[in-house]
């Protein structure tokens, strides 16, 4: 086996992602996300955790396909999604100008429509043979302007009185006239209106009847499209009701996800494999990791079973259970890969804590994943030289971002999963309630599961609850995964008061190939960079039963930071 080459495997409820560390030339080491269906127009770095049983018992993995699913009662065509189309809403009807009153005219303005006239009339009066007298009054009347101007402003003072009366009662006459054309322009409006919202509503109730209808093969082909598998694989506590075998759908799924690996991998590799590992119980644990050692090489040997990735995908569902059912037995070391499982929570934490960016002190990670939510609780230390997280405690609730997109289905009929998603990645705003509502289903967890059995083990050691509030508060909660990007997310957790988001900036990955990443890929990738990075020992943890066994009394200047509480080492 190669010790250059190291496979950052994050197998999760909801996506795949994998790292890939290539160390090959050690003063220059690299890390690249791997692509799946490189090249097609569903290019992602996020494989959806989907397996499908088609009608010819063929498998199809991370994607759907309704044509081509196994249906469980009979055969079921599917039609295309019903598509809400209203017609455009009628642009309202302009009123007519209305009519503006007419001004009295000033006497300057009234002077020059008199010289005006004046003009005119001279004007055509020129056009005619005058007499030599005729001329001789016309330069007289031109001298005369005094005697003019003093009949003008007589004239001026009759022409006020008149004008105010008349345009007084015109423009009354033409504003009733523009009032009632006004109200026939409303009446219209209304009723094309009224209209378009008659016709609306029918057809948004003849699309959600359509919609109904077009979802009904879904409950028919459901059976044979798995999800979630993952979950039941490493819990004892989900139920799972399906006809194949959750560990046996993973193996499967794995097998395809180590044909896309191998793909770009040529060299001999080691894996690093994420699991929900439990921390406090140390029987459930074990029974954790033999499972992911079982699914893991029985996936490589699937995977090795066939010469090629079309030969695999051309394959029986029977046969593939066949192979992926055998007897498990220890791994051949020389001809298969290394492989060692970590927690989730640990890997998340590496990508944190290498930088030195966290003080020491309890902290809280929330990983808010599309199927659970993993929650961390950890302190960072020091060893040889490197700051490394110290797991006290990790819960996994099994709600995640999908769990609030179908209570928002549930709420929108009309709309499916995907529809759902969309809103949310446009506007989060819309799904405030929802969130709400998980923030405090997740904050009682946290007080049930992680503070209130912190008190009690701190009062063992003579640490008080004030003690623990004031080394718990202005601690950080840090947000990662599919929801620790969105700002709704991000807010204080119980009496964590310090919320942050893992960036790009916060994390500071560095030697990254893929250029195109975005905080939100980033922050759901960073799992599988912290599983990528090589482990020479076990992971550190120190149970939340055993945190604070150290310390006998805290007391004044008694090994004690600034949190107020002595670190775990």
């Amino acid at each position: 086996m190669s010790e250059f080459i190291n496979i950052g495997l994050d197998f999760g409820t909801h996506q795949t992602k994998v790292c890939i560390e290539d160390s090959t030339d050690p003063r220059n080491i690299t890390y690249r996300f791997l692509k799946f269906f490189e090249g097609t127009k569903d290019e992602t770095y996020f494989l959806p955790s989907i397996v499908q049983i088609n009608e010819d018992n063929t498998v199809t993995y991370g994607r759907l396909d309704y044509e081509t699913v196994k249906r469980a009662h009979g055969e079921v065509k599917r039609e295309p999604k019903p598509v809400l189309v209203l017609p455009e809403k009628p642009q309202k009807e302009k009123y007519p100008e209305r009519p503006k009153e007419e001004k009295v005219l000033t006497f300057e303005e009234f002077k020059e429509k008199k010289d005006h006239e004046a003009r005119e009339a001279n004007s055509k009066k020129s056009q005619k043979k005058l007499s030599t007298q005729a001329l001789k009054k016309m330069l007289l009347k031109l001298t005369n302007i005094d005697l003019e101007l003093n009949q003008l402003r007589s004239e001026y003072g009759s022409y006020v009185k008149e004008a105010e009366n008349r345009i007084r009662h015109q423009h009354k006459k033409n504003i009733e006239i523009w009032t009632r054309e006004a109200e026939k322009v409303d009446r219209r409006n209304k009723e094309r209106l009224s209209s378009w919202e008659k016709e609306c509503k029918r057809l948004k109730e003849k699309h959600e009847t359509d919609l109904k209808n077009w979802f009904k093969p879904l409950s028919l082909i459901s059976k044979n499209i798995y999800r979630y598998f993952k979950i039941a694989s490493f819990s004892k506590s989900y139920t799972w009701e399906r006809e194949i075998d959750s560990i046996k759908v993973s193996i499967m799924y794995l097998a395809y996800v180590l044909f896309q690996i191998y793909k770009t991998v040529d060299k001999d590799s080691t894996v690093q494999m994420g699991i929900p590992q439990s921390i406090s119980d140390t029987a459930h644990s074990r029974w954790q990791v033999n499972n992911a050692d079982r699914i893991f090489y029985s996936a490589y040997r699937l995977y090795k079973y066939f010469d090629n990735e079309e030969e695999f995908l051309k394959a029986k569902l029977p046969d593939l259970l066949e192979i992926a059912g055998r007897d498990f037995t220890e791994p051949d070391y020389e001809t298969e890969p290394g492989l060692l499982v970590l927690p989730e929570a640990f890997a998340s934490l590496i990508t944190l804590t290498k930088e030195g960016k966290i003080s020491r002190g309890l902290t809280l990670l929330m990983d808010i994943g599309g199927g659970s939510t993993d929650i961390s609780l950890f302190n960072v230390i020091e060893k040889r030289g490197e700051y490394v997280p110290n797991i006290s405690h990790i819960l996994s609730v099994h709600k995640g971002l999908n769990h609030l997109f179908r209570l928002y289905v549930e709420d929108n009929e009309e709309m499916t999963i995907e529809d759902a998603r969309n809103v949310f990645q446009k506007n989060p705003d819309d799904f405030e309630d929802y969130i709400f509502a998980f923030r405090k289903e997740l904050a009682k967890e946290i007080q049930d599961k992680i503070y209130f059995p912190l008190i009690e083990v701190a009062k063992r050691s003579g640490i008080t609850i004030t003690q623990i509030k004031d080394a718990l508060y202005t601690r950080p909660v840090i947000y990662t995964g599919g929801g620790g990007v969105y700002d709704a997310f991000i807010d204080t957790m119980y009496v964590f008061t310090d919320p942050m988001s893992m960036s790009k900036d916060f994390v500071s990955l560095k030697n990254i190939t893929n250029k195109d990443l975005t905080d939100e890929e980033l922050s759901i990738l960073s799992v599988s960079y912290g599983l990528s990075v090589p482990q020479m020992r076990e992971p550190e943890m120190t149970p939340l039963a055993k945190l604070f066994e150290h310390i006998k009394m805290v007391s004044e200047g008694h090994n004690q930071y600034e949190h107020g509480i002595s670190d775990v080492e």
